[in-house]
This record gives structure tokens, C-alpha cells and sequence, in this order.
């Protein structure tokens, strides 16, 4: 008898030990695949980074708390709308245009009066929030695919900079959810970064990348909306005030809105408002460049004004950028100085050359108005043919009245 309540005991056991391994099991896998210790064709990260698992959160003063706001004013710069100490005294405002092959990015520098830049930032071409239900075979299962999918494209935005990736008792829908989102962080922060997280706003992500230079940090600041990916990168000098307050107004007020002409076109209207003092200074190269950025039609006419009232402000910094992107966008400065007139090197040696080929076009003009004036000199046998032509065309002249007559 009791050899039989034995067996039946070690059963109950047996059932015991697989349910609790059955329900462990998941846990698991998990737990390893969040170290990447797992080696399956299910889910694998290559070049694994611990750190994608914690999310960081970055400090900035809130706008509130600022001053002088009378100094400073929201410019519609492409797609961006951002705060710009235009009226500043202490502040230089740099506009910035890097062109890569087909791309054109558009940035600004600040600077002190000294000329040292305490702050920088460009605005990266928008691109779609894309998912990652077919990069692991795991998410390509019909029981992810649900979970996923039911979640908000903003949910899952604001999580991946937010939500940090534990290995606690946790259900198996989190656990899919939390792999995706490491998947998602693999993919989309790049392997030099330093760190990642948010600033407390949901819609707000911020890479920290690998500095080129290492008294600046270096951000990349994404908002997400319907879809859509903005962003800029922010390189701030780490022991200066005046790039904080740069970064603390960026990160409180930048917004994403579509421009276009209609906003280039009050931009204009606002700079033309300005008395000439105004225009030829930075308040008014801002307003020019908030309109050349977002009225395509005109962006030529626009830029030779740029550069006209740069020339005679003698804003040379600002005009370097422009005749750079002029030279290469139209294969000419657009500069009304002449080339004695302009300082940097290069760009006078390019003007100079402008110069040679304007002279060249002028003087070909005008040697085909003299040839048009001059009577060529014939020849006695040319003078002949000349006047038997004229008289063959006078006599059908002749004959054609003849015949209307009849």
C-alpha cells in the first residue's frame, strides 16, 4: 500500500516541477535575451549595449524662470520654429547652411562678441517613424503582433526613451513589449552614443552622442507626431551660461510646423518693415533668412539680398556662408562688391574670376554689334552674283503683280 501512495506522491510532484517550469520558462528566456545571452534565431541583437535597457533623464530649467524675453523672438526657419536672441547685445547669430549631396541642412551659430561659439545647432531632415515588427522573428508571431500593435505609435515613442527595461516577475506581454523596445533602441540609437532619455515631455527624445569635441556636449533632440521625426542636433559649450539658456529655451519652445510661402512671405514683409539700419544688421539678415529658408520661388532673388544688405552692414561672417552657397548652389557669389571689396581669399579669387568671364561676355557683345555695323567688303565676282541675285528677285516681284493684275 504505501508503495503506491509513494508513486502517486512522486507524480504529484513531477506535475508540480513542470508547471512551475512551464510558467518559469518564459521568465526565462527573457531574462536572457534582455543580456543577450540568448543564442536563438527568435531574437538577437548584435553588438549588444547594456545600457539600452536604462533610460536617462536630462535636467533643463523651465522657461518660466528666464529673463529679458524682450530680446528675443520665434522665427520660422524651414519646419522649425524656435526662439533667437535676435536683439541681443552680447550674442552674434551665424546663419548656417551644409549642403550634402542632394540634402541641404540648415543650422545657426551663436556666438560671443569675442567671436568664440558657446552654442550650434542643425536641423536634420524629417523622416518617418518606422516599425520593427519584422526584424525578429519573435515580433513576426501573430500573439506579438497583437500586443504591439494595439499600443499608440506615441506610447511606444515616449517608452522607448522612457521605459526601463527590468528583469522582474513580469507577464508575458510585457516581456514582449520590453524586447521590442530594445529592438527599437538598437536600431535607432547609434552605437557611439553615450546615452539616451527624455526631459519629462512625452513626445520628447534625446540622444547624447559621441562629442567631436569634448568642451562641447552633444545632443540629438527628436519630437515624434503622426508618424514623423524631427529633430535637431544641439552642440552646447559645457561651462558656459550663455548655452544653457540657448538649450533651455531650444528643449522649452522649439516646435515642428510644415513652412511655406505664406510664412516666407510675412517673414519678408516684417524684414521690409525694418528702417535700413535694422535691415542691414542681424535683426534683419534673420527675417531675410527665415524667408529665404521657406519660399522656394525666390530663393535666388532673396539670397542676392542677403547678401546685399550683409555687404553693407559688414556682417563678413555671415556673408562667407552665403557666398559659399552661392558659389556652389549658382556658380557665382552674387556679390554687388567688387573683388578688391571682399576679404576672405578664396571667395575674392572666385569673385575675381566672375569678374574675368563678365568682362569676356561684355566684350564678345560687343564685338558682334560691330560686326552687325560693318559692311563686309566683296569681292568683284561676289558683287556680281549679289547683283544677279537682287535681279532675279526683283523680276519675279514683277511677275507675281503681273498676274494679280490678270
Amino acid at each position: 500500500m504505501w508503495k503506491i501512495i509513494l508513486f502517486f506522491v512522486f507524480v504529484i510532484i513531477l506535475l508540480a516541477g513542470a508547471a512551475v517550469g512551464i510558467t518559469m520558462a518564459p521568465h526565462y528566456l527573457y531574462s536572457k535575451a534582455i543580456k543577450n545571452e540568448l543564442d536563438t534565431d527568435w531574437f538577437k541583437i548584435k553588438k549588444y549595449r547594456p545600457k539600452l535597457l536604462s533610460p536617462s533623464r536630462y535636467p533643463f530649467q523651465n522657461i518660466d524662470s528666464m529673463s529679458a524675453d524682450n530680446l528675443w523672438k520665434e522665427f520660422h526657419i524651414g519646419d522649425v520654429v524656435l526662439p533667437l536672441p535676435y536683439k541681443h547685445p552680447f550674442y552674434k547669430i551665424i546663419p548656417l547652411i551644409n549642403t550634402k549631396q542632394d540634402t541641404m541642412e540648415l543650422g545657426l551659430s551663436f556666438r560671443d562678441l569675442t567671436n568664440k561659439e558657446f552654442a550650434k545647432v542643425f536641423f536634420i531632415k524629417n523622416s518617418f517613424f518606422k516599425n520593427r515588427l519584422k526584424s525578429q522573428k519573435l515580433f513576426d508571431l501573430p500573439l506579438s503582433k497583437d500586443i504591439i500593435s494595439k499600443l499608440k505609435k506615441s506610447i511606444i515613442w515616449a517608452d522607448m526613451f522612457s521605459k526601463e527595461i527590468v528583469d522582474n516577475n513580469i507577464d508575458y506581454t510585457e516581456m514582449i513589449y520590453n524586447l521590442y523596445l530594445l529592438e527599437l533602441r538598437h536600431s535607432f540609437i547609434h552605437e557611439g552614443s553615450l546615452s539616451f532619455g527624455n526631459i519629462g515631455q512625452q513626445d520628447v527624445g534625446i540622444i547624447m552622442l559621441n562629442p567631436a569635441n569634448k568642451d562641447f556636449d552633444t545632443e540629438l533632440v527628436m519630437t515624434m507626431r503622426n508618424g514623423m521625426i524631427y529633430s535637431y542636433v544641439l552642440f552646447t559649450n559645457k561651462d558656459s551660461p550663455e548655452a544653457r539658456e540657448i538649450r533651455d529655451r531650444f528643449l522649452n519652445k522649439v516646435k515642428f510646423i510644415r513652412g511655406d510661402e505664406s510664412i516666407a512671405k510675412i517673414n519678408y514683409n516684417e524684414f521690409k518693415a525694418l528702417d535700413y539700419l535694422k535691415q542691414k544688421k542681424q535683426e534683419g539678415l534673420i527675417y531675410l533668412y527665415a524667408a529665404w529658408s521657406n519660399w522656394e520661388e525666390k530663393q535666388k532673388e532673396i539670397l542676392k539680398e542677403i547678401i546685399y544688405y550683409a555687404e553693407r552692414g559688414k556682417l563678413d561672417q555671415h556673408l562667407d556662408v552665403f557666398y559659399e552657397y552661392a558659389i556652389n548652389k549658382y556658380g557665382k557669389t552674387l556679390s554687388s562688391l567688387s573683388s578688391d571689396q571682399i576679404k576672405n581669399t578664396k571667395l575674392r579669387l572666385s569673385k575675381k574670376i566672375e569678374e574675368e568671364n563678365d568682362d569676356y561676355i561684355i566684350r564678345q557683345k560687343a564685338m558682334e554689334e560691330v560686326k552687325k555695323q560693318i559692311k563686309p567688303v566683296l569681292t568683284p565676282k561676289e558683287t556680281l552674283q549679289m547683283k544677279l541675285k537682287r535681279a532675279k528677285e526683283a523680276k519675279k516681284k514683277r511677275k507675281s503683280r503681273t498676274l494679280k493684275l490678270n
